[in-house]
């Protein structure tokens, strides 16, 4: 590995932040699975028990929603970090957009 793919700039953790906000989803979708059934007549029904009923519930589930929108959201912040920084392209070629 070379010194320079290491070292520590202000946009590091833009890939390390998606894959490590994958695990909240994962595991409150683990939970959540177990109290939803998602067929038309039982939908409604388990959500109701699930944001009123189950210790918790409505907590799981809004984590469950606002980091699988935040995981969407520093997805794009990578893309973008990778785009403008240019580390799409071969060693050697220009990097970034100034260049």
């Amino acid at each position: 590995m070379r010194r320079h793919g290491i070292r520590y700039r202000h946009t590091w953790c833009a890939g390390g932040s998606p894959s490590c906000s994958t695990c909240a989803p994962s595991v409150t979708g683990v939970v959540l699975m177990f109290y939803y059934r998602p067929t038309g007549e039982y939908a409604y029904w388990d959500v109701k028990y699930l944001d009123f009923d189950v210790p918790f519930g409505m907590i799981m589930r809004n984590m469950h929603r606002w980091s699988a929108h935040g995981m969407v959201i520093f997805i794009w912040l990578h893309m973008f970090r990778v785009f403008m920084t240019g580390s799409y392209k071969p060693p050697g070629s220009s990097t970034g957009w100034w260049a």
